[in-house]
């Protein structure tokens, strides 16, 4: 069975064969049949709706939003973990800063997209197609309390609410929706398969993002390149989440490659990973690079000789970039790691961090505005002066 959910007496999988070319017995030919002719049907009917919104409106992206809006539902209503899949595939290219008036695009994957299919899990399950095996624990209360906190303390102390309240969903309310979402599809080992397919792809294309930013930057959007020929960010604007990013997929796109992927598709899958821990590298994040090293270290573990082959592979590459085409770079980062400045200002600012928490340990001095209060409780740590202070 494709699905990867529990289906109930009237429940049908999930896994969609006509859409992913699987094979399920209990579909009949007749079935698969007039689920393609619908998805043509829906496809059609998209374009025709494209067609004249165009005509209407004079703008393209309208017209292949609408296009694609038809067939992209009735594949999510058939196969719920679609949605985890295209937002890892589409989202990160529309990230702003601006939560007042974002992309459209962002408005619909991320604001929109991820709570509507729990919500339709949950209905599901109401009406015993599906069995979700989502069960409230006190993790899930714990959640729920932070949630309604940190709503009540925008509510009071902001000065902004409403552009603080929509930071607050999509920095945090939206990443527990879809935890819950994840949780109730309970993925098997196809829909892992295709997330590290996705993962890949996503991988591949903000190592390339990174490199462009460097080589090519007039080949980019503005709005990519904050951190042009100084760090790697792709398309999230920091280090930060850039190689959280990096080091997540390529896990699991290396892990697929050494134990599900076929012998052809794994020296592409390798290629990938070795992309992506370049552009981890061009990110110049010492958080990043430990986080890789961590991560491979674990990866090691599990499929130790094929690790040291790719890690002595890895090594040979880099001494040769580093004696050649990078040096400069390789020489940034070995200054990098003897920086101690960065650590010293961190230390100020956690120590006031501390402090602001022990002033105000209930309420709290608002969502978004640390930077607003900081500075006031800011002092000497041991032998690290004031002044090295800086901001998170």
């Amino acid at each position: 069975m494709a699905g990867s959910l529990e289906l109930g007496p009237a429940g049908r999988p999930f896994g969609a064969p006509m859409i992913f070319g699987e094979a399920d017995p209990e579909t009949t030919p007749t079935a698969v049949d007039r689920g393609a002719i619908v998805l043509v049907f829906l496809v059609l009917a998209g374009l025709a709706l494209a067609v004249g919104l165009f005509v209407a409106t004079g703008r393209p992206e309208v017209a292949v939003a609408a296009a694609g809006a038809l067939p992209a539902a009735a594949i999510l209503v058939r196969y719920p973990f679609a949605a985890v899949l295209l937002w890892v595939l589409c989202v990160p290219y529309f990230l702003e800063v601006d939560t007042v008036t974002p992309h459209p695009a962002f408005w619909l994957l991320h604001r929109l997209m991820v709570v509507a299919m729990l919500g339709l899990v949950l209905v599901y399950h109401v009406l015993g197609q599906i069995r979700s095996r989502l069960r409230p624990t006190i993790v899930d209360v714990a959640i729920l309390a932070f949630l309604g906190l940190g709503v009540a303390n925008i509510l009071l102390l902001a000065d902004n609410p409403t552009r603080m309240l929509m930071a607050f969903y999509d920095r945090l309310v939206v990443p527990f929706l879809m935890f819950w979402l994840i949780r109730a599809l309970a993925p098997g080992q196809r829909d892992l398969q295709r997330l590290a397919i996705a993962g890949a792809i996503t991988v591949a294309v903000q190592a390339a993002i990174g490199v462009l930013s460097w080589v090519a930057p007039s080949a980019l959007p503005a709005q990519w390149l904050g951190r042009a020929g100084e760090r790697t960010v792709g398309t999230f604007g920091g280090p930060g989440p850039f190689t959280v990013t990096l080091v997540f997929f390529g896990l699991l796109v290396a892990h697929y490659a050494l134990a599900g992927a076929g012998r052809r598709p794994r020296p592409l899958l390798i290629a990938v990973v070795a992309a992506g821990l370049f552009a981890i590298f061009l990110s110049f994040q010492r958080g990043g690079w430990l986080g890789a090293l961590v991560g491979f270290t674990g990866l090691w573990l599990v499929h130790r000789r094929a690790t040291s082959k790719l890690a002595l592979g890895a090594m040979v590459v880099a001494l040769a970039l580093a004696i050649g085409p990078l040096a400069a770079e390789f020489e940034f980062a070995s200054e990098r790691l003897a920086d101690a400045d960065t650590v010293d200002s961190r230390l100020i600012t956690f120590d006031a961090a501390i402090q602001m928490v022990e002033d105000q340990p209930i309420t709290g001095f608002g969502y978004g505005q640390f930077e607003k209060f900081d500075e006031q409780f800011k002092r000497s740590v041991g032998d690290v002066a004031l002044e090295a202070g800086g901001s998170l």
